[in-house]
C-alpha cells in the first residue's frame, strides 16, 4: 500500500489498524511479500479495552500457526496527543498485538522482515507495548494445543525506525523494545518464547515524566515476563 490510513472517530470498543490487515482470527494464515509504504495514525480514541497498530497487521487474535513473512513497513506510525484513557495500548512496526498460539514472525531468510517507520506515540493510555516488530505477545493455548511456542527470528528494525513515548499522565506501567515491546502469558499454560538472529538499529526512547508505575526499556525486549512454566530465549541478537 501507498496510500496513508488515519482515524479520527472516538470509539469505546477495540480499535485494530493494520498496513495490510486490521484484524485476523483464524488458522494457519500467512501473511507474505507485502510492504506498506503509507503512515498510519489514530486519534480521538474515546475509552477502549483495547488499541493496536501495525505497519501490516493491527491485531492477531485467538488463532494459531499463523506466519508472517518477508513483510516490510516503510510507513510511520503514531497515535496521537487526545485526552484518552486507552486501558492498552499497542504499536508495532509489523503487528501491533498478538494473542496468539504458534505464531511466527520472520523465516530463514536474513532480514527477511523489515521496519522501517518511526513509531511514536503522544497518547495517555493506561498501559503503553512498543515495539519495532511487534508491540506485545500474549501467549494463549486452544482445545487442541496444550503448549505454545511464538517466534520471532531474522527481523530488523532499522536505524530510522524510532521508538518514542511522551504524555505520561494516566499510564501505570508497560515496555518499549528495539524488536518487542512485550511479552507475557498465563501462568496455566506451557509457553515457549523465542527471539532468534534480529537486529535493532534504532533508538528507543521513553520522552518525558510521569509514569505510575513500571516502565521497562530495551534493545530488544522491552517486558519480557517468564513465569515458571514459561521459556524464554534471545538468541544471536
Amino acid at each position: 500500500t501507498k496510500g496513508s490510513l488515519k482515524n479520527s472517530a472516538p470509539s469505546t470498543a477495540e480499535v485494530f489498524i493494520g498496513g495490510c490487515v486490521g484484524y485476523i482470527v483464524g488458522y494457519n494464515t500467512n501473511i507474505s511479500n507485502f510492504t506498506n509504504y503509507g503512515p498510519i495514525s489514530l486519534s480521538k480514541t474515546a475509552i477502549c479495552k483495547t488499541t493496536a497498530l501495525g505497519g501490516v497487521v493491527g491485531c492477531v487474535r485467538q488463532t494459531t500457526g499463523n506466519s508472517i513473512t518477508k513483510c516490510k513497513n516503510y510507513g510511520k506510525l503514531s497515535k496521537e496527543s487526545y485526552d484518552s484513557v486507552e486501558m492498552l495500548l499497542y504499536m508495532g512496526g509489523i503487528v501491533g498485538y498478538a494473542e496468539s498460539a504458534n505464531l511466527t514472525i520472520g523465516d530463514d531468510t536474513a532480514d527477511g522482515v523489515v521496519n522501517y517507520g518511526a513509531i511514536e506515540s503522544n497518547s495517555k493510555p493506561k498501559n503503553i507495548f512498543l515495539g519495532g516488530i511487534i508491540g506485545g505477545i500474549y501467549a494463549v493455548t486452544t482445545e487442541t494445543i496444550a503448549s505454545v511456542t511464538n517466534t520471532i527470528k531474522n527481523c530488523k528494525n532499522d536505524k530510522d525506525a524510532t521508538i518514542s513515548h511522551d504524555k505520561w499522565t494516566n499510564t501505570n506501567g508497560g515496555g518499549m523494545g528495539g524488536v518487542l515491546g512485550c511479552h507475557s502469558a498465563d501462568k496455566t499454560i506451557t509457553a515457549v518464547i523465542n527471539i532468534e538472529s534480529c537486529i535493532n538499529n534504532a533508538i528507543v526512547k521513553k520522552i518525558g515524566q510521569g509514569i505510575q508505575g513500571d516502565f521497562h526499556v530495551a534493545g530488544i525486549a522491552g517486558s519480557f515476563y517468564t513465569p515458571t512454566n514459561v521459556t524464554g530465549n534471545i538468541t544471536s541478537c
